[in-house]
């Protein structure tokens, strides 16, 4: 497949594996970038009915979500990434690394836009007032 926003070729795991020892910073910057782009992309969309009622929304949160789950550790444990996707779909936060799962900004961003999505944080966390709070009112 290829990537609804810049075209580019969506690699398989052993591809990636394998292009990733040639070029781990290249591949994590267009990785990243997608990432970023397609959060940016569904936030501007997201809340347009007629985009929701063609489909729009629905192919990009799917296109976001599969990023997700094909990037590499070392995107899965970017800050940045972290905070744009799940603030997108807060179950995403699942896919990152525990580092984030335990990080307030992140987690706030998840269960604010998911409530669900407080399985997901650290256990500390998971005592956190303002953070269980913010689940419930999502």
């Amino acid at each position: 497949g290829r990537c609804i926003l810049h075209g580019c070729q969506l690699l398989s795991p052993p591809q990636l594996r394998v292009a990733m020892t040639e070029s781990k910073q290249d591949l994590f910057d267009q990785e990243k970038r997608c990432i970023l782009e397609l959060s940016s992309l569904w936030g501007q969309v997201g809340q347009d009915r007629e985009n929701q009622q063609n489909g729009q929304t629905r192919a990009i949160h799917q296109e976001l979500r599969h990023r997700v789950l094909e990037a590499s550790a070392a995107v899965l444990a970017d800050h940045e990434t972290a905070v744009a996707a799940v603030s997108v779909d807060g179950s995403l936060l699942e896919y990152f690394c525990e580092d984030l799962q335990a990080d307030l900004e992140v987690a706030l961003a998840a269960v604010g836009n998911n409530g669900s999505a407080l399985q997901y944080t650290s256990e500390e966390l998971r005592r956190n007032r303002a953070l269980v709070l913010t689940a419930v009112r999502s």
